[in-house]
């Protein structure tokens, strides 16, 4: 069922007709399978999206392509989609992320991550060219971001020193990934671009949940669902500890992204356990961040029974089901 849905979604450009957004519409369905849809509900989501896709045109593409040649060529997004979806049908998922993965997370933050959302939903339900898909977004609109140096101070610290240095400071740019770029080229991005000597995967998922909670800001989400996608990514990591510092390198640059971000406290959120949550608002909604956002809130929580998801959790069912 799944799998049909995303092969015809798969007939259009990684962005919509809205100014350069990224198309949304198969990491949603994906989010909506993994958490119940039915078949009637996918084709739901499917029509009410369908307004804001562009055809591909699919070029000539040559036998021998150089991909490192063309690194952050957005219109080069075919050749790698044809280069990547020759190399998955070769080499698997797992080979062909053990071979290219460790290479391409310098520049981990491509379209505000949306690139490695989509690889991660494709891997997570084995779909080919899913993988494929978010490989080649990946590859061609990469933005690079250099190594962050280690320091003794732990992630919140590293976080909170970044924010203070930042204050006030001026980011270009209308779309997330341009305000991304507009903080790294800052020369102060140097002064703050630091990591602990050790990152877990889990505390950087625990350490976003809680600002999103603190900031409900829409991309500090993306901090959210990316972190997600980073958990299925990992195990495929050559080099763990230095892709995941090169993932931390482009949180900081989002989280900076947003120009004087108010962080309040905690908010007070009864909890509700997941049996008593029922998902049909977001299995119904139109909002594919909403939708995103749910999912990884979901998988996050059952993977490390952490509070601040099921917070997150339980705000999106308040506020929509």
């Amino acid at each position: 069922m799944l799998a049909e849905i995303l092969t015809r979604a798969q007939r259009y450009t990684v962005e919509t007709n809205q100014n350069g957004n990224t198309n949304h519409l198969p990491m949603a369905l994906v989010a909506l399978s993994e958490m119940g849809a039915n078949h009637d509900q996918l084709e739901a989501y499917y029509a009410k999206y369908a307004h804001l896709l562009v055809s591909r045109e699919i070029p000539r593409t040559t036998a021998h392509f150089e991909w490192e040649a063309h690194l952050g060529d957005k219109s080069a997004f075919e050749h790698y989609l044809n280069y990547f979806l020759r190399q998955v049908e070769r080499e698997g998922i797992e080979g062909t992320l053990r071979s290219y993965l460790d290479r391409l997370m310098p520049g981990c933050g491509a379209s505000a991550f949306h690139a490695v959302i989509r690889l991660s939903y494709g891997v997570q339900v084995k779909n080919n060219s899913e993988v494929a898909f978010g490989l080649a977004d990946l590859a061609s609109s990469y933005l690079p971001i250099s190594e962050p140096l280690p320091c003794k101070q732990n992630l919140r610290e590293v976080l909170e020193n970044a924010l203070h240095t930042y204050e006030g400071i001026n980011v270009r740019g209308r779309l997330i990934s341009a305000r991304m770029l507009s903080v790294v080229e800052n020369p102060r991005f140097e002064s703050v671009n630091y990591a602990p000597r050790s990152l877990d995967i889990a505390q950087i998922s625990e350490l976003v949940a809680e600002l999103y909670l603190k900031s409900r800001d829409f991309t500090v989400l993306h901090a959210v669902t990316s972190c997600h996608a980073m958990r299925y990514l990992s195990d495929y990591f050559v080099q763990p500890e230095r892709s995941l510092r090169y993932y931390w390198a482009a949180l900081i640059a989002a989280v900076l992204s947003v120009e004087d971000l108010r962080l309040g406290s905690l908010p007070t959120i009864k909890l509700k356990p997941l049996s008593d949550m029922s998902f049909d608002g977001v299995l119904n909604s139109d909002d594919s961040h909403v939708i995103k956002l749910a999912w990884s809130c979901l998988d996050e929580f059952r993977y490390y029974q952490s509070e601040h998801h099921l917070k997150i959790l339980t705000m999106l069912m308040e506020e929509y089901c």
